[in-house]
């Protein structure tokens, strides 16, 4: 999908699916294309939005029309890698919040006297997502300095986590809009070609 859509290798693959020399690409060739990359109902809404001659309802692309329809399915492979990618990544992010909760626990229970480890684990809780109740707190210097150090390194780990929940929900409404484009585009082509049905 990192493929560069150059005139020449737009050509090369439009002749190469072009297998009956019409100069039109069907749909049928395109699904061969592309299977195991798209599902056909993604195939079949995309080749739809960019087929401009519906006049004959033949559902069939020319070079032009075939060109629209590759950028349209890389920018698509692109968000999808891209949301592969946060999906590993915040995984490592979760697990790493998770690492910083349990270690936290040990070692305030170990500093704290007086405090269980559901105590400890809610302290780092409170401290990690930044609600801070004061109930409970550091009671000696050590605690306290271990405190700072904790407060520091987990407030970029939870914030490194954040940032990738909002980079994932953002690639989800990009991929949204997309699809609503293509719907929204063929809506309008499907509306023009029956006014011109009707018209005398």
């Amino acid at each position: 999908h990192n493929m560069e859509l150059t005139a020449s290798y737009l050509s090369q693959t439009f002749k190469a699916l072009d297998k009956d020399n019409s100069g039109k690409i069907q749909m049928e060739e395109m699904l061969e294309y592309v299977k195991g990359k798209f599902s056909d109902d993604d195939v079949a809404l995309m080749f739809r939005s960019v087929d401009t001659d519906d006049a004959d309802d033949s559902i069939e692309l020319d070079l032009l029309e075939f060109s629209d329809l590759l950028r349209l399915m890389v920018d698509k492979l692109n968000l999808q890698a891209m949301l592969d990618k946060l999906y590993t990544d915040i995984g490592q992010s979760v697990m790493d919040a998770v690492v910083l909760l349990l270690l936290g626990m040990e070692v305030f229970h170990a500093l704290e006297a007086d405090w269980s480890r559901v105590d400890a684990l809610y302290f780092c809780m409170i401290t990690l997502t930044t609600v801070g109740l004061g109930d409970l707190a550091p009671t000696t210097r050590g605690s306290y300095i271990v405190w700072h150090l904790y407060v520091t390194l987990g407030l970029g780990v939870v914030a490194d986590l954040l940032g990738k929940l909002g980079e994932m929900i953002s690639a989800y409404e990009r991929l949204s809009e997309q699809k609503r484009k293509h719907q929204n585009s063929l809506t309008r082509r499907s509306g023009s070609l029956q006014q011109e049905t009707v018209e005398p």
